[in-house]
């Protein structure tokens, strides 16, 4: 028997998000409160990854819609405080920058013991001119994410297509320019 491949199908990240327990920033599948958006970008994997991983960046590129900042870098551990525009700032911590699989994610604690929230974003080898990006943030079940689904769903959504298309943007025209 040959030995498996990655392809886009197997591709080691989607190998990472089952190590990680995280599934359902792929597939969109949890008992949790899930927001996100999944974008298909013609850019090189590695274009889209240094798009993606520059978070400073994010109120230019998403138009003020999402402003983060990560004083201390991208790195594990680090903190990050992440903000959509007209909610309120959510300091959390960056749990994974994996830069061999392009997934990018944070944390934060909610408080009352109600869990924590996981923001990822990961990336997909289509081809090498074509990336899959998945933005998914997940709240827990419980009141604090029934409030937040009930008062909040909808700018959530839209802020997540508003970075996707910023990032989507950004690593185009990188990509273009580079090809010139």
């Amino acid at each position: 028997m040959e030995p498996r491949r990655n392809t886009p199908e197997t591709s080691t990240t989607s190998s990472i998000l089952e190590k990680l327990k995280i599934q359902w920033v792929k597939d969109g599948k949890s008992k949790d409160y899930l927001y996100g958006t999944e974008e298909t970008i013609a850019a090189p994997i590695a274009v889209v990854w240094k798009v993606a991983c520059a978070v400073d960046e994010y109120k230019r590129i998403s138009k003020g819609v999402v402003i983060a900042c990560a004083p201390k870098g991208v790195a594990e551990n680090n903190p990050i405080s992440f903000e959509v525009k007209d909610m309120p700032k959510s300091d959390e911590t960056i749990c994974v920058v994996n830069n061999d699989d392009f997934l990018l994610g944070w944390k934060r604690v909610l408080p009352m013991n109600s869990g924590t929230t996981e923001r990822y974003q990961y990336l997909e080898k289509i081809n090498e001119e074509t990336t899959k990006s998945y933005i998914r943030l997940k709240i827990p079940a419980g009141m604090i994410g029934k409030m937040t689904d009930w008062m909040y769903k909808t700018k959530i959504n839209a802020a997540f297509d508003a970075l996707h298309k910023g990032i989507k943007e950004e690593a185009e025209v990188e990509h273009r320019a580079f090809k010139r």
